[in-house]
């Protein structure tokens, strides 16, 4: 597994724990709760958007210029660099959708595919890679679960499902991480919004 895929997982997983929120994903209520109707959602810069549900909230640019900066040390050791993030948290704070633009890791879409990824230790890669259609083409599914730490020093255990892209000379990263949530339930949730996706063509 290329090591660029760890910035995303953890700088998901780091935003809900500052946020104070890693107690929740316990509460037996959550499963009940429901997450609201589609919104559109479209990133002009960048040239994407997709329906997000409307009882997801979306972090302040502040706090994600944070943690971007955070990552600015690594990028000259990550062969992808993140040029933007928007990050959402699910109302019950079990789900978190990340969506990366960033510099791409191969030449191609199709090298990306064929490309063989290798699990970390602490990580367990879930599939080898599953082809997924959306009406922006077709995007490679992968899937990883892993543990995260929370404030208190207990773990939670944690999937991360993403779909990769690549258009307008980027590398467009779509992930959904769920905290003490199923594999087939975080794959239905986020394929329920990248069913509503679109990439266009934005000046390089």
């Amino acid at each position: 597994m290329k090591r660029k895929r760890f910035a995303a997982f953890l700088m998901a997983a780091m935003l809900l724990l500052c946020a104070g929120s890693a107690q929740a994903v316990g509460n037996k209520l959550l499963g009940n709760i429901k997450y609201g109707v589609p919104v559109p959602y479209e990133n002009r810069v960048y040239g994407y958007s997709l329906d997000v549900y409307s009882r997801f909230d979306m972090f302040g640019d502040a706090v994600i210029a944070e943690q971007l900066a955070q990552l600015d040390e690594e990028q000259d050791e990550i062969d992808d660099y993140i040029y933007d993030a928007r990050v959402w948290r699910s109302p019950d704070a079990k789900y978190l959708l990340e969506i990366q633009v960033k510099k791409p890791t191969y030449e191609t879409f199709a090298q990306e595919v064929q490309d063989q990824f290798t699990p970390e230790q602490q990580f367990k890669q879930l599939h080898d890679g599953i082809l997924r259609d959306t009406p922006a083409g077709q995007m490679l599914e992968m899937a990883v679960s892993y543990l995260t730490t929370a404030d208190d020093d207990s773990t939670v255990p944690t999937t991360a499902v993403y779909y990769d892209f690549y258009a307008n000379g980027y590398e467009y990263v779509f992930i959904l991480t769920s905290f003490n949530g199923t594999y087939e339930d975080t794959q239905k949730l986020l394929d329920s919004m990248m069913q509503t996706v679109s990439i266009w063509q934005v000046g390089l």
